[in-house]
């Protein structure tokens, strides 16, 4: 199986198990990247659970997602979206 069509796959598995609105355990639970892939807004579950508003989160994570691929770090995107998304 091809990887995009693995990574579908787990999606749509995690999907008609999970809610995927934003919550702590939403990011427990899901990746939101890997090597060469990354989801940002709706399809990493960055939905307001009470709104249904996404745009914010969307553009956010994308900007997230931009800033570490830039600094040829793209495994901080999944860690840096975690902490603004959750702060301790």
């Amino acid at each position: 199986m091809a990887p995009a069509e693995r990574l579908f796959s787990r999606w749509r598995d995690f999907l008609l198990t999970h809610s995927s609105s934003l919550r702590a355990q939403t990011m427990a639970t899901i990746e939101v990247s890997g090597d060469g892939w990354a989801m940002v807004g709706d399809s990493a579950g960055l939905v307001d659970p009470i709104t249904g508003e996404g745009l914010y989160y969307a553009l956010r994570s994308a900007e997230l997602c931009a800033e570490a691929l830039l600094a040829h770090r793209p495994e901080d995107y999944e860690l840096r979206l975690e902490e603004e998304s959750f702060p301790s």
